[in-house]
């Protein structure tokens, strides 16, 4: 077996933001104060680390590294207590919770590990919920999430709810969800740890089409080789530190 080559990462702490990038975080530090106070737990120690638009990036680690903290710590889903992350070269540290809320909403999309689709609802119902929520028509949204769920191949299971679909076609209505309103970067958190190496496949084969036909940018939080050899790029972690990155698709 070939040795796995990583290579060191770069500072991007004091570089000024970038038009290329759109996702960056400076020194990012983030701190779990156990429940009796006693002692701090360092998730994340000055993280420094770049997404270029259009990627799709894998952040791999041992369980515990700190992969998820920084997945919701770029996406603005958890607080941090040190430096910064810029979206589009806007640092999120300087935006209220409402206009975060707001931006999350427009340009971000979130595929989890759990589907977290509502069960009450027909697959077509939870693709339109989030549009539904940011005010857009009821017509426009059913007509743009019966899109979503033809680009994810199940444009036939618009009226199932969730018990009557597979995990694979649970995990695909979870996509569409996540694309619906065409978001310049989806977050993936384990999106395939539930499922079965035959609907694992198909559904990275979806997200690497989706990422290369609609130019968006995917950042997956992964334990598995197999999702992380498909990326443009492997970031590995350890300990709250990025130790460095390879390219598995350099010779593409």
């Amino acid at each position: 077996m070939a040795t796995q080559m990583i290579t060191p990462l770069p500072t991007v702490t004091s570089a000024p933001p970038r038009l290329d990038l759109i996702v960056e975080s400076r020194a990012l530090v983030k701190t779990y104060v156990t429940g009796d106070g006693a002692r701090d737990v360092p998730a994340l120690r000055g993280v420094d680390f770049a997404v270029q638009r259009g990627e799709m990036v894998a952040i791999m680690g041992p369980s515990g590294c700190g992969k998820t903290t920084l997945l919701n710590c770029l996406a603005g889903i958890d607080a941090f207590d040190g430096g910064d992350v810029l979206i589009d070269g806007r640092s999120i540290a300087r935006m209220d919770d409402a206009e975060l809320t707001r931006y999350r909403a427009r340009s971000m999309g979130f595929v989890f590990q759990s589907f977290n689709l509502l069960p009450v609802l027909t697959a077509v119902e939870n693709v339109e919920f989030p549009l539904l929520l940011a005010g857009m028509p009821p017509t426009e949204a059913r007509n743009q999430a019966r899109a979503a769920l033809a680009a994810v191949d199940l444009a036939d299971r618009e009226g199932h709810r969730p018990a009557r679909l597979s995990g694979g076609q649970q995990q695909r209505v979870a996509v569409a969800r996540a694309i619906v309103a065409t978001p310049a970067i989806v977050w993936a958190d384990e999106p395939t740890g539930n499922l079965d190496s035959a609907s694992s496949g198909a559904l990275m084969a979806l997200l690497r089409d989706l990422n290369q036909t609609r130019g968006q940018t995917f950042l997956i939080v992964t334990h598995s080789r197999e999702v992380g050899l498909l990326c443009d790029r492997i970031v590995h972690m350890r300990d709250g530190l990025v130790l460095g990155e390879e390219r598995p698709r350099a010779g593409v």
